[in-house]
């Protein structure tokens, strides 16, 4: 019996152990890629990378063996995911080069590239929202200024395998847009038979807006489906859903009145083709938000995104919708609202529904000071205020939602404190009478905080002690 008990106690004293772990590490980090989290930093004279899994649970590591070139010489180092590998970039300061180390999905270092100059590195890197990555390749709109005006072209490449280039890349083919009044392109799906590009054309005989299929094998035209019949309205794209079973293509958005952007009771719209590009089915949703003040004077403009969309069951879909309240010469982060919509009989069916403003959003991260950015969007009308309707802002204040069982809303939140040099994380979510903001965590931005989020009520907050120790936590919201 003794000795069971004292089993008992280990078991337990792993899991504990597993919901916590602290690693000697430099300027360390986080990210998550395949379900996993890949701790990295710098120790000795080193880079290490540990794998972990969701519950801490270390699994792996590698030890990078670096020159004699002190931590401190070093920046901290980006991480991304492009291409469905693991690429990190270590760059010391005041150099022009760096080293770029490439693993797999298996943990693989596959690649090593030193003395990568920065400003060559990533050839698509400026292109921001007007590229789209599927796999190895990668769909590049560029424009170009001729006699008739801008003109707007798609080119495919494909990553080749290479010793020499970090990213190396073969051109495939360019197609051509429409040659006068292009006013956006957005490319929002791509597999190995078509590319899905959402095309605004401002004026002319072609003017509205439309869905383009191409081919992606050529890069010939498939089918252009024209959206819009009423010249004055105008529809934003913001998500979409392609579903692999029916074949069905989801668009979502919202529905503008000509250049007008927000509005009081914006319209959400829904489109449905086919696997042939036919528009089959349309739905428009009016959002109407009940103020969390009845007495403030005058309706408030909002505009919206659609942050998630995802099958639910074979008829029906969800969706989060999340709220920008006119702010004059911006949009603040107002309120997300989880939504759904079902297609049978080839019709879409959603039922209406009423949303309330959260004064506590607001006030969590409220300042007076102007130039401050959290959760806040741009039109840019310089170059279209299409990217108004999915753009991401540039510092997130929403960073998870869902309902609870009792089918509240819940919320992660994130504010930083550009004066303090704080970034806070925080849960709002139902208390005993009103809804309460409760603090995860208040730390300095030098301590590099950050929340990765597993399941649907799991994540890991990680930042850095003391400077050399990186500390990671599982939490539950």
């Amino acid at each position: 019996m003794r000795t069971k008990f004292i089993y008992i106690l280990c078991f337990l004293a792993n899991v504990i152990i597993a919901q916590q772990q602290n690693f000697q590490l430099e300027k360390g980090n986080c990210i998550i890629f395949k379900q996993h989290v890949y701790a990295f930093g710098f120790k000795s004279n080193s880079f290490v990378i540990y794998k972990l899994k969701s519950n801490l649970q270390l699994i792996d590591s590698i030890y990078y063996n670096l020159d004699r070139t002190k931590t401190a010489n070093y920046l901290s180092v980006d991480c991304d995911t492009l291409h469905e590998t693991l690429n990190f970039h270590l760059q010391k300061k005041d150099k022009q080069n760096l080293t770029l180390l490439r693993f797999d999905q298996k943990f693989k270092l596959v690649n090593e590239f030193k003395n990568a100059e920065v400003t060559k590195l990533d050839p698509f890197a400026t292109f921001d929202h007007q590229k789209f990555v599927y796999k190895k390749i990668v769909y590049a709109v560029k424009t170009a200024m001729d006699t008739s005006g801008k003109q707007y072209y798609l080119s495919k490449y494909e990553l080749q395998n290479s010793n020499d280039k970090a990213f190396d890349y073969k051109f495939k083919w360019q197609f051509n847009f429409e040659k006068q009044h292009i006013k956006n392109v957005r490319v929002f799906y791509a597999d190995t038979i078509k590319v899905l590009a959402f095309v605004h054309v401002n004026n002319g005989e072609r003017k509205g807006q439309w869905v383009l299929k191409i081919n992606a094998a050529t890069g010939f035209i498939i089918k252009a489906k024209k959206i819009s019949t009423n010249a004055n309205l105008n529809y934003r794209y913001s998500n979409h859903f392609v579903d692999s079973v029916s074949k069905n293509i989801f668009v979502l958005g919202q529905l503008t009145v000509g250049e007008q952007l927000s509005s009081a009771t914006p319209t959400l719209f829904i489109l449905q083709f086919d696997s042939m590009l036919s528009l089959n089915s349309t739905k428009q949703l009016i959002q109407r938000i009940t103020p969390s003040n009845p007495t403030a004077k005058g309706p408030t403009g909002f505009v919206f995104q659609i942050s998630e969309v995802k099958k639910k069951s074979p008829d029906n879909y969800q969706y989060q919708i999340d709220f920008y309240k006119n702010n004059i010469i911006d949009y603040k982060y107002s309120n997300t609202s989880l939504q759904g919509f079902a297609f049978a009989d080839d019709a879409i069916e959603t039922e209406p529904v009423i949303i309330k403003e959260f004064a506590e959003i607001e006030n969590y991260f409220f300042t007076p000071d102007k130039k401050d950015l959290n959760g806040k969007l741009f039109a840019d009308t310089a170059k279209s205020a299409d990217r108004l309707f999915y753009n991401q802002p540039v510092f997130k204040v929403k960073q998870a939602f869902k309902l609870n069982s009792d089918e509240f809303p819940v919320w992660i939140l994130k504010k930083i404190d550009a004066k303090s040099g704080t970034i806070n994380y925080s849960t709002l979510k139902p208390g005993i009478k009103t809804y309460e903001l409760k603090a995860i965590s208040a730390n300095q931005k030098e301590e590099y905080p950050g929340i990765l989020l597993f399941g649907k009520s799991d994540y890991v907050l990680f930042y850095t002690k003391a400077s050399n120790v990186l500390y990671l936590e599982i939490g539950n919201w």
